[in-house]
C-alpha cells in the first residue's frame, strides 16, 4: 500500500487495529512487557508497508515527550561542566536530545534561563549548580534533576556532590602534615555549593593558629594571580603555609601568584579535579567530586523518570582527594 504525504502515527495505528500509543511504543523501543509480541510485529508490519519515519514532533503529540532535555549550567568554559556534561551524553545515548541553555551574561543563570528551558516544551530540564534565588522561584512544568546544589532545596531529586567531605578531606590532609596557618580563596557567590565548600573547611579548621579567607569576583586565574599576590605576602608573614581553593581555577591562580613571588614549601589545594590539574607545575593536589559519575546518575534518574513517571531517589557522589606536589612539604 501506497500512500501521499507523510504517513502519521495514527494511520500506522488504523493499519495495524492499535492504539497510537502502542505504536509510539513499539517505534521508540519501549514496548517490552507492555504490549504482546503478535501486536508488535503487526505494528513493525504496519510501520514498513507504510514507510513510517517517526520524527520528534508527532512523538511529542503522542506521548507528551518532546524527546529534547535542556541542560541549565552556569558557566560552559569551565570544564568540571564539561566532564558532567559527558556523563548525561553518555547516559542519555541517542534517545533523546541534549540542549545547552546558558546565562545570556556573566558566568551565572537566573530564573530568566530556567525559563527559557522550559519553554522549550522539553521532556526534561537538569539544572546544574543552581543559585539559591533559583531554587526559591523553582515552579518545575517537567520532569526536573538538580546537580549539585546542597542543603535546602526543593522537593526535586537530587545528585549531590559531596561538598562537605571535600573540606573535612583538606583539612585532615593539611593538619596531618603539620600546617597549623591556612588561607581560604572562594568566589563571591550566594551558591549552596560553595557556602557548603567553605564551611566545612573552615568549621574544621577553626582552632588553627591563623586563618585567613578571600572573596574573588570572578574565575580567570589570571586575574586570580594578581588579586592573590597582593594579598600572599601579609598572608604568608602571618604564618598561612596552606592555601585552600574552592576551585582548581582558583587553584592555578595561586600557583601563579606564589611562582611570581618566588615562593615555596606553600601548600596549594583546589577542587574539582580539571584534567589540567595534573598537568601543572606543581601538579595541583584536589578533591575528584566524579563530575562525570554524576552527570551519569543525573541522565538515568532523569531517563527513568520519564519513562516510568516514579520519581528518582537522591544520590550523592562520593568525594575523593587526589595528592599531588602541591601540597608536600618542603
Amino acid at each position: 500500500m501506497v500512500r501521499e504525504g507523510r504517513i502519521g502515527a495514527r494511520e500506522v495505528a488504523e493499519h495495524a487495529g492499535c492504539s497510537v500509543s502502542a505504536v509510539s511504543l513499539v517505534v521508540n523501543g519501549k514496548d517490552s512487557g507492555r504490549i504482546s509480541a503478535e501486536l508488535r510485529e503487526r505494528v513493525l508490519a504496519a510501520v514498513t508497508e507504510l514507510d513510517y519515519r517517526p520524527n520528534r514532533s508527532a512523538r511529542s503529540l503522542v506521548t507528551g515527550d518532546s524527546g529534547t532535555i535542556c541542560v541549565v549550567l552556569p558557566d560552559p568554559a569551565n570544564p568540571f561542566f564539561g566532564d558532567v556534561l559527558a556523563g548525561l551524553g553518555a547516559a542519555i545515548g541517542d534517545g533523546h536530545t541534549l540542549a545547552l541553555v546558558l546565562p545570556t551574561s556573566g558566568t551565572d543563570y537566573d530564573q530568566r534561563t530556567v525559563l527559557r528551558a522550559y519553554s522549550l516544551d522539553s521532556a526534561g530540564v537538569v539544572l546544574i549548580s543552581p543559585g539559591e534565588p533559583v531554587l526559591r522561584g523553582l515552579v518545575p512544568r517537567c520532569p526536573t534533576i538538580v546537580v549539585d546544589a546542597p542543603g535546602r532545596t526543593p522537593a526535586l531529586p537530587r545528585v549531590d556532590l559531596d561538598t562537605v567531605a571535600a573540606g573535612e578531606l583538606i583539612s585532615d590532609h593539611l593538619t596531618g602534615l603539620g600546617h597549623r596557618g591556612f588561607g581560604y580563596i572562594g568566589p563571591k557567590s550566594d551558591k549552596p555549593t560553595f557556602r557548603t565548600r567553605r564551611s566545612a573547611f573552615l568549621d574544621r579548621v577553626a582552632d588553627a593558629d591563623v586563618v585567613r579567607t578571600l572573596d574573588l569576583p570572578d574565575w580567570d586565574p589570571l586575574a586570580a594571580a594578581v588579586t592573590t599576590a597582593a594579598v600572599l605576602p601579609g598572608w604568608l608573614e602571618s604564618g598561612v603555609t596552606a592555601v585552600v581553593c574552592a576551585d582548581d581555577l582558583l587553584g592555578y591562580g595561586v600557583l601563579t601568584a606564589l611562582d611570581r613571588l618566588g615562593r615555596t614549601g606553600i601548600a596549594v589545594v583546589g577542587m574539582g579535579d580539571l584534567p589540567f590539574s595534573q598537568l601543572c607545575r606543581p601538579a595541583l593536589t584536589s578533591v575528584d567530586f566524579g563530575g562525570r559519575r554524576a552527570g551519569e546518575l543525573a541522565g538515568r534518574s532523569l531517563l527513568s523518570w520519564i519513562d516510568t513517571g516514579e520519581r528518582p531517589r537522591r544520590v550523592r557522589v562520593p568525594a575523593k582527594l587526589i595528592v599531588r606536589a602541591s601540597s608536600d612539604k618542603g
